[in-house]
């Protein structure tokens, strides 16, 4: 059994990373909130904000030395709120609330609540299993696609739509990088199949990099382009950028998995192993994974 460690004793250090975590679920509780009263502008990019803060929660524990198998967990569960759930409210109040779409009622929302329920039953179990095999992952690959990276692709893809498809107040003060695009509401009709095919990539054995900013070429373009995201997010500007970032990742992965001689010799546990594998009962708090990895 773990040890219990009082605040006098050094346990405040445990206070940064999960005061962190907590803010993360907090931005994924409002964005469910701002969704819900049709503030579906703010509720992407707090969405999108948590994501960003997703990766000081784990950089603040390991800082401090206070990574702990509690902060997994409630990383964990912050994060299924904040890439699970809070995009699947957004997505299906801005569908539901589009007249033009169909998925007000009848067999099309139906439709809608089963494709974003299965959204957020995919993102649930990719941090099952990320927990479950964080040990066996290595330290340069991850199995599936992350949580956050998932949350970006169909949040900023929905917003970019939104953007250049008449998407009201909120967004006049955004400047468009694709300038007059017009992209037509039609597209929103297909979105819930973005969803699904997400939800797939995330449980899916897909193999990704795991991409660190170095000193390399890819590191620094890597590095300028996290910069900029972080400034996008804090100004509330071009998502239609991060769209492409998030799409960037996915090709990438792509490339990674069915390219590289290095990455086809590693393979992902599968479903079944996830389901039935046993703990270790001799892994206490100290041999737990690092909170805020890319789940």
């Amino acid at each position: 059994m773990a040890e219990i460690t009082s605040l006098r004793q050094g346990g405040w250090r445990y206070l940064v990373p999960n005061g962190l975590t907590a803010l993360n679920l907090c931005f994924g509780a409002i964005a469910c909130f701002l969704a819900i009263t049709g503030s579906y502008y703010s509720a992407g990019w707090f969405i999108l904000l948590a994501v960003c803060f997703d990766r000081l929660d784990g950089a603040s524990a390991r800082a401090l030395g206070a990574t702990s198998q509690f902060g997994v967990e409630f990383d964990s569960l912050a994060d299924l709120v904040s890439f699970g759930i809070a995009p699947a409210v957004l997505i299906f109040a801005v569908l539901t609330n589009d007249s033009t779409l169909g998925y007000g009622s009848g067999w099309r929302q139906w439709l809608l609540m089963a494709s974003c329920s299965f959204y957020v039953v995919c993102c649930a179990f990719r941090l099952a299993r990320f927990n479950v095999f964080a040990g066996a992952d290595g330290t340069k690959i991850y199995f599936g696609l992350p949580s956050p990276a998932s949350a970006s692709t169909v949040v900023a893809s929905l917003m970019t739509l939104i953007k250049y498809g008449g998407g009201g107040g909120g967004w006049a003060a955004d400047v468009e990088i694709l300038g007059g695009l017009t992209l037509s509401t039609g597209l929103r009709a297909w979105f819930p199949l973005v969803v699904v095919v997400v939800g797939l990539l995330m449980v899916s054995a897909l193999r990704v990099p795991k991409m660190n900013p170095d000193k390399s070429i890819k590191g620094i373009y890597l590095g300028l382009n996290m910069l900029l995201i972080y400034v996008c997010v804090l100004l509330r500007i071009f998502p239609e950028y991060l769209a492409f970032m998030a799409v960037q990742v996915i090709v990438v992965s792509f490339s990674f998995h069915y390219f590289w001689e290095s990455a086809r010799r590693l393979s992902a546990g599968t479903v079944w192993q996830a389901l039935s594998i046993e703990a270790d009962p001799s892994d206490g708090v100290d041999s737990a994974p690092e909170t805020g990895s890319s789940k």
